[in-house]
């Protein structure tokens, strides 16, 4: 079977979308109007009004994202320097930098595991950053050796800054992010305002929601699946997984899920259905391969431990759904939150009635009894996230197409937060009538590097995500 991260797969897909959407192009566009208020469904409410217009993530280079590891020092995205300088004894740990575009940290760890035939569990790494980006973190991965890792070529990543040593890295290992950002912006963007609300945020900080990545592009769906997993309802979850329609998938694919769906229960037909296109579906077809297997009583499980890494993230993004309710909850009565608010999936069985009436409420009041037969569901010790959070500012700069800004972010803070408090920020299609296309070097804008290499390494995936997003804008 394909690695589940299979470049190949991606890239025939491509091809054969391409000519389908030439054939269908009404097939590929969403309709605004349909879609709704994704901050509402993701339990935000109460944002700022009155913001001039921004769009982000026209090309990844729009959006970089750069760890700040546990002792401060920022994992820079770059191509250099190749190897690193080695502190400690060899114990079976090489580490490294993970510089990567256009996949997700998820996918980008299958893909050095794949790439070195280990397990993806050799693999670590202390958070997971963004796919259309192009991001830098620390990683670690047991059991092998620097000559393999240096000779390792995997489509949309490079590994840089290796040397060995023991050990291995954890989720949480880290201080932050550093993000370098450009938003490009329309006829009613106006600088004072923009500065106005980048002072507040520096001075007074913001609500700390969770955003939209947190809850699955592209059909932002994930919470929904987590809410049938704390209910114990697992086969809801792989069923939600498989069929359940959303308003911000395009046609095209919404359709053959929509025939799969029809045929539920007949896991080889779905299986028919979801193979056209391998790469997007590629999670429902390891369920259904899954699924024909004779597991008995526990086949929902099983599925579900098929997928543990997306069914890990659906958990904590219903448990992060209910801490925006929360917060927001607050906002709406004028209430000011404790500093810090208590996650969920805590060991603390008393957390529980801070979320109770929500809990209560979607039925899923024994949740922790439920999540016990999901063994990759980790609950911690004390988990809390600030309530409200604050950017260090480190440069702004207009130019005539739009704003460069960045800024630093303690760690489980979103830069999406920070943008829809100085924006009223939109991604996705369709393109506003107003975007430009210019291509910047937003380090060199800011005064604090350059792309060039990193741009001139990447260029086939970067020319491709620009390309592709143009062409569906133009249908």
């Amino acid at each position: 079977m394909p690695s589940h991260a299979d470049q190949q797969l991606w890239e025939r897909e491509q091809a054969f979308m391409k000519e389908e959407r030439k054939k269908k192009p009404e097939l590929f566009t969403l309709d605004p109007a349909k879609t709704g208020d994704l901050m509402e469904r993701i339990g935000i409410t109460g944002q700022p009004k009155g913001l001039p217009e921004g769009y982000m993530r026209f090309s990844p280079l729009d959006f970089l994202v750069e760890e700040i590891d546990g002792t401060g020092k920022v994992v820079e995205i770059s191509t250099t320097p190749a190897d690193g300088i080695q502190t400690d004894a060899y114990t079976g740990t090489v580490w490294g930098d993970l510089v990567k575009t256009m996949i997700s940290t998820l996918d980008g760890a299958q893909r050095v595991a794949d790439a070195l035939r280990v397990g993806i569990d050799k693999v670590r790494y202390a958070g997971i950053k963004d796919a259309v980006a192009v991001t830098a973190q620390r990683i670690s991965i047991r059991g092998v050796k620097i000559d393999s890792v240096r000779s390792a070529k995997i489509p949309n990543v490079l590994l840089k800054n290796l040397f060995e040593g023991k050990g291995a890295m954890n989720i949480g290992d880290l201080k932050g992010n550093r993000f370098t950002l450009f938003v490009r912006t329309g006829p009613d963007f106006d600088e004072d305002i923009v500065r106005s609300h980048l002072a507040i945020l520096a001075d007074e900080g913001v609500i700390n929601y969770y955003g939209e990545q947190r809850f699955g592009s592209p059909r932002f769906l994930a919470h929904v699946f987590g809410l049938h997993m704390f209910r114990g309802d697992f086969e809801g979850a792989v069923k939600a997984y498989l069929c359940m329609p959303s308003t911000f998938e395009v046609p095209y694919i919404a359709e053959i899920r929509a025939r799969a769906t029809a045929k539920y229960g007949d896991w080889q037909a779905m299986l028919r259905e979801f193979e056209r296109l391998p790469y997007t579906f590629r999670y429902e077809i390891v369920m259904l391969r899954e699924l024909m297997l004779p597991r008995g009583a526990d086949k929902w499980v099983s599925t579900l431990e098929a997928v543990s890494q997306q069914a890990g993230l659906w958990a904590y993004a219903y448990a992060s759904y209910l801490t925006n309710v929360l917060l927001s909850d607050f906002a709406l009565r004028k209430v000011a939150p404790p500093a810090e608010v208590p996650l969920l999936l805590s060991q603390d069985a008393d957390v529980a009635q801070l979320y109770w009436q929500w809990l209560e409420a979607d039925g899923a009041t024994e949740y922790a009894t439920h999540l016990q037969r999901l063994p990759f569901i980790m609950f911690g010790k004390s988990p809390a996230i600030t309530s409200k959070v604050k950017a260090t500012v480190l440069g702004f700069k207009v130019v005539p197409d739009g704003v460069a800004v960045s800024f630093e972010l303690p760690k489980a803070a979103y830069a999406t937060t920070i943008l829809r408090n100085l924006f009223s920020i939109r991604g996705g299609l369709p393109l506003p009538a107003w975007l430009k296309k210019t291509e910047y070097d937003t380090k060199e804008l800011l005064g604090t590097g350059s792309l060039a290499d990193v741009r001139k390494l990447f260029a086939k995936e970067i020319e491709e995500a620009v390309r592709q997003k143009g062409a569906e804008a133009a249908e």
